[in-house]
Formats: C-alpha cells, sequence, structure tokens
C-alpha cells in the first residue's frame, strides 16, 4: 500500500510539475462541487480530482470556479469503458519505445484503436487515481474520462491529424 501511494503522489507531482510552462495553478487546492469536497491537481492537459487530501503535494488557494470545473466532467462520456493497459505494460512500452519524459517527441500511446495520449501522461492517470477506469469519448479528439475508487479525472488526447 506505501508503494502505491508513493507511485501515486509521484504522478500528481508530475502532472504540477508542468504548471511551470502552461500557467495553470502549481499545487493542489481543494474546491467544493455540490456538497462533494474535491482536492484538485490540473497542468492544462490532466485535471485530477482526489476525494481526500495528499498532503504531500504542495497547495495553493483556488482560483477555479466550481461550475466551470463541473461542466468539464458533466460533458464527459462515461458509458463505455476502454481497456487501459497496466503501469507494468505502459513502463515496458515506453522503454521499448526508447522515449523520455522529457521529450516524448510525436510518439503516442493509442488507447483501443481510437484515442492517442502522451503515454507520461496516461501513465500518471493511471498512477495518481489506482484502479482506474477509461471510458470511451465520443470523439478521439475529446477528453478521456477516468474513474476510480478515491477521485476521477480527465485526460485530454494528442490530435494526430
Amino acid at each position: 500500500m506505501k508503494e502505491n501511494t508513493k507511485a501515486m503522489e509521484k504522478a500528481l507531482a508530475n502532472v504540477l510539475a508542468l504548471t511551470k510552462t502552461t500557467g495553470m495553478t502549481p499545487g493542489m487546492f481543494n474546491l467544493n462541487i455540490k456538497g462533494q469536497e474535491y482536492y484538485i491537481v490540473t497542468d492544462g492537459y490532466r485535471i485530477v480530482r482526489k476525494f481526500s487530501d495528499v498532503p504531500a503535494l504542495p497547495h495553493y488557494c483556488n482560483t477555479w470556479n466550481p461550475a466551470s470545473m463541473e461542466r468539464f466532467f458533466r460533458d464527459a462520456k462515461k458509458d463505455e469503458e476502454m481497456p487501459l493497459p497496466t503501469v507494468q505494460e505502459l513502463k515496458a512500452w515506453i522503454k521499448e519505445k526508447k522515449i523520455r519524459r522529457s521529450n516524448p517527441g510525436k510518439t503516442t500511446f493509442c488507447i483501443d484503436g481510437f484515442v492517442h495520449v502522451n503515454p507520461f501522461f496516461l501513465l500518471d492517470m493511471i498512477q495518481g487515481l489506482p484502479g482506474c477506469k477509461a471510458y470511451r469519448p465520443q470523439k478521439s479528439v475529446t477528453p478521456i474520462y477516468f474513474q476510480a475508487e478515491n477521485g476521477d479525472g480527465l485526460l485530454c488526447p494528442v490530435n494526430i491529424n
């Protein structure tokens, strides 16, 4: 369990690391949406909402409007599950392709032969939301909804066209 917690914290820290270049809030913030308290990290490409705080991460005051955050999740398609690789499978694929987190280039990972994503962003989503399921978006350029016991999230795909 301790290993999963460390992997989850590292994955969420990876999301926050990208905020330096995207201009998003560089820390976890909490937001109450319709009576549910969420602890959120986002870099503009990924949003992870946890149901409990992650004290190991830096925290900032919220600057988001709850209605705009809720709209992202409300509009996500949640009816057709897509198969996800395991953490080990995805790490092996990344190693085989010899790509680096600092410069993945144009290498994308294709989920279910339908939607392409940054493989490191997918790895962070899977580790940041342990045991998550992913749902097929309406279009291959629409964010992918992830759901887990401890939260949910959205991952923007890569447009390969």
